[in-house]
């Protein structure tokens, strides 16, 4: 039965339990297509199933939150993530709280874009030894070694852990549900991190698929980190022109689908080549696009890598 169907009958008779979850896993499909939609999905699951108490299953509960905390990383309502992540609804001991982890996954991007101390839960450094309630599910352990690795600063870890991650995702899901978080965050850390050739090969995988295969949060994401990769990898042989028009492009794309956070990071990486060419004019503007997206984010790291780029003008954006 098609979902929508599915979610009209179990409101139709009242059925909280079917209803929340269709509607997650609705949200789990519009997650690479609508971040507006999926976000509005995810929030009501919740909501249903936290009223009706059912929050009590791991699996349900941690679709329903991951979902919801993924919608809020992306759509830039990064306060309601962080409140989402603490209230998570899941008990304290077995292997609830390598579920609870994964959900901790979009609070860790979030701090570490604000610059915060972040203390990375034991439990992802073992998550695959310790992660037996749901057999056929690999991807979420594999993720969180990753992230370790990367606040490890272990960059050999975060390609071996990323790889592996991006591996199940795909499997998994092809390119829907999860894998555009899994894929872009570890693709954007290892771009940090001078993983360059293991960048361009994740960023192979969707570049060469066929245009069917790639929603509008793909569509977006691709060109943002195409052209990032480009822009910092000595060794790309990409003309400038063609670096520009990837980022242009992602800035178009991203607010269409509802991306919020990578679209200022596009416009920053557009300014600071618009820098690099000689043009401080042609590159204030999305420049300061970017500055107001991650004051409003608090992406205090982000806006220090910035001023350390082009300090000038940053300087001269600050508010009065």
């Amino acid at each position: 039965m098609p979902l929508d169907q599915e979610i009209a009958i179990a409101r139709e008779h009242h059925f909280g339990e079917m209803l929340a979850s269709s509607l997650a896993n609705r949200a789990s499909l519009l997650l690479t297509q609508n971040i507006p939609l999926a976000l509005a999905d995810a929030t009501e699951a919740v909501q249903i199933a936290r009223q009706s108490g059912f929050l009590d299953w791991t699996y349900v509960t941690a679709l329903n939150l991951t979902n919801l905390t993924t919608t809020q990383l992306f759509s830039g309502d990064w306060n309601g993530c962080l409140e989402t992540s603490i209230s998570r609804d899941l008990p304290e001991e077995g292997d609830p709280p390598i579920a609870a982890s994964y959900l901790d996954i979009s609070a860790a991007v979030i701090h570490e874009a604000r610059g915060d101390d972040l203390s990375i839960p034991a439990v992802w450094r073992y998550a695959e030894e310790r992660y037996t309630f749901i057999d056929y599910d690999q991807v979420w352990p594999a993720f969180c070694r990753a992230v370790a690795a990367w606040f490890d600063g272990d960059y050999p870890g975060l390609v071996a852990h990323g790889e592996r991650a991006i591996d199940m995702v795909q499997a998994m899901s092809g390119f829907q549900d999860d894998f555009g978080l899994v894929w872009s965050t570890i693709i954007r850390w290892s771009i940090e991190g001078a993983q360059y050739d293991a960048a361009r090969r994740w960023i192979g995988r969707v570049d060469s698929a066929r245009t069917h295969q790639v929603e509008p949060v793909l569509r977006g994401l691709l060109p943002w980190l195409r052209g990032t990769l480009n822009a910092r990898d000595p060794e790309a042989t990409a003309l400038p022109s063609e670096i520009e028009a990837d980022l242009s492009l992602a800035i178009t794309n991203l607010p269409a689908a509802g991306v919020v956070p990578q679209r200022a990071l596009a416009q920053a990486e557009l300014g600071c080549l618009l820098l690099r060419q000689g043009k401080p004019d042609a590159a204030r503007e999305p420049l300061a696009a970017a500055i107001d997206t991650f004051r409003q984010l608090r992406a205090q790291r982000w806006l220090d890598d910035l001023h350390g780029v082009a300090p000038g003008i940053v300087a001269d954006l600050a508010p009065a």
